[in-house]
Order: C-alpha cells, then sequence, then structure tokens
C-alpha cells in the first residue's frame, strides 16, 4: 500500500485479520513455503534532496512479520535505492524471494545486485553483482540450492552462495535495456523439481534445463506462463489469445520423450531400437541416483 501498511486477509472469509505498518510504499510481501513468516518490502520515502537529485534515495527496507499473530520479528536494511541513469528518475520495481526453509530472505531491484540475509540474524550473507544491471524478479529453487534474478532481458542463476551465475538470455538486450516500471524485465520460476528455470515477460515465455543450459520451450506474444505440475504442458496468457496451452516434449527429461516417440512413430521399435532404449533408461537412472 502508498502508506506502508500491509493487509493480512483470510484467504476463506474474507475477513481483515490485522494490518501491519511499515514505513514507506509496500511493494511487494510474499509467505514463507511454512506460512511461518511474511517478508514485507518497502521502497524508501522520498525526501525532497532525494527527489531533486533522483540518484540515491535512502535504503529500502524489509519487515519480517510472524502472520499468525502479527508480531514484528525483525526489519532488514538493504542497501541505497539506486536510480538506474544518474540524473533520471529511473528506479527498478523492489522484489524479494523467502528460501523454502525460511532461513534467507534475497532483494532485487535496489541496486545493481542482488543481496541475500539470514533472516533470523537479520546477518548479509551474500552480496551478488548483476554487472551493472537491475533486477526485474526474484526466486529461490524449491531444493534451496539456486537463486535466480530476472533482469531486463537475461535471467541468472547462482548455486548459492556462489557468485558466478549462469546466464540465460532471455530477450534482445538492445531491444530491452532497462527495466521500465512493474510492466518490462524478465521474472524468474522453477520447477518443482528444480530441473528447469522459467523465464516470462517482454513478450515471450521460455524454459531452460539448467543442467545442460538448454532450452527446451519459447513462446512468442505470451504475457505470462507456467509449467502443469505433471512438467509435460504449459499454460500461457496473453492479451491477443488469452489462455493457450502448450506441450512441452523436453520439459520430462528422457522418459517422458521416449513416450512422445513410441506415442508418435506409425511402428512398433525393432529390437535393436528397443535395446538402445533400455540402455538409455538405464544410464538415466543410474546419473540420477548419483546426484542424489
Amino acid at each position: 500500500m502508498g502508506n506502508g501498511e500491509a493487509d493480512v486477509w483470510d484467504s476463506r472469509t474474507g475477513t481483515l485479520l490485522r494490518r501491519l505498518p511499515g514505513t514507506g510504499v509496500a511493494e511487494e510481501a510474499l509467505f514463507s513455503t511454512d506460512g511461518s513468516e511474511l517478508a514485507v518490502v518497502h521502497f524508501p520515502k522520498l525526501s525532497a534532496k532525494a527527489v531533486a537529485a533522483f540518484a540515491t534515495l535512502p535504503p529500502a527496507t524489509i519487515d519480517i512479520w510472524d502472520p499468525r499473530s502479527g508480531r514484528h520479528l525483525r526489519t532488514i536494511t538493504g542497501p541505497a535505492v539506486t536510480s538506474q541513469i544518474t540524473g533520471i528518475e529511473s528506479f527498478a520495481p523492489l522484489s524479494i524471494a523467502i528460501s523454502p526453509n525460511g532461513h534467507y530472505v534475497a532483494l532485487g531491484g535496489a541496486d545493481a545486485s542482488i543481496e541475500a540475509w539470514d533472516v533470523r540474524a537479520g546477518r548479509q550473507v551474500a552480496s551478488l553483482p548483476l554487472d551493472n544491471h537491475w533486477a526485474r524478479s526474484v526466486a529461490w529453487s524449491p531444493d534451496g540450492h539456486m537463486l535466480a534474478a530476472g533482469t531486463a532481458a537475461d535471467a541468472r542463476v547462482w548455486r548459492f552462495p556462489v557468485i558466478n551465475p549462469s546466464v540465460f538470455q532471455h530477450a534482445d538486450p538492445s531491444t530491452y535495456s532497462l527495466v521500465g516500471g512493474g510492466t518490462l524485465g524478465v521474472l524468474v520460476s522453477f520447477t518443482r523439481d528444480s530441473r528447469i528455470l522459467i523465464t516470462s515477460g517482454d513478450n515471450a515465455l521460455r524454459a531452460f534445463m539448467i543442467a545442460g543450459h538448454q532450452q527446451v520451450f519459447q513462446s512468442a506474444l505470451v504475457a505470462r506462463g507456467d509449467l502443469s505440475p505433471d512438467g509435460t504442458r504449459f499454460v500461457t496468457s496473453s492479451q491477443g489469445t488469452g489462455i493457450a496451452v502448450f506441450p512441452c516434449d523436453l520439459c520430462g527429461g528422457l522418459n517422458q520423450l521416449l513416450a512422445v516417440a513410441r506415442g508418435r512413430l506409425t511402428r512398433d521399435f525393432t529390437p535393436a531400437e528397443r535395446a538402445r532404449e533400455s540402455t538409455l533408461v538405464e544410464a538415466t537412472d543410474s546419473c540420477h541416483n548419483l546426484s542424489q
């Protein structure tokens, strides 16, 4: 909310449970996986001097709450909010992500980096540079091992807390050179098994196998989209075509690919092809077991 407050509602009854105060505009609120923590990130209040400079504002802050009791647990002070272009009011949206175990909170958009803190101690545990880019979104992988950020035209994935990321190009950087308000830029998410990175925004939807850095799906003229829980279909939305469903034959790995091949072949596998299929499945299962 513009006055810094965040409202907590009962989603079943629509009853307002409590109103949580804060300083500055409340830009985003996020529950931890188990619902025991609520993080609210605040854009700083603008002083006359800061507005005149349009360069560096006071720090962004993250309030951590117990949503059940309304008890304030901690305020985390982030970096100073910095304009993307000196002398121009060009601030990226602030975004936050809580790790699956609730131990860490990450912040993007305040400056050209991603910061992460230990929620309970309030201690900064990582500062990940974005090479003079600003983040549009941040997300933790469900297994808690990776942190992703979407910038104006790409996505970056860190094996937290390793500093050097893997970069996945989502759009032409010469076309989408800046994050503009809340509409442009790349939104990032992971599949439930943490194998696939999904990027959306800038009129496109893409999916990448993180381990092999291989693109497995793309669709143009798409506003948003996500992968079905079974990892076989993408559901997308766009202003022109509405809701659409696309198969993702490569999203499920080798077993899904073999199933697609069986369904599309007009003849049965030869003995040699069956032998090769069995060898591939055994090799894939062995690799999967070693990675556990």
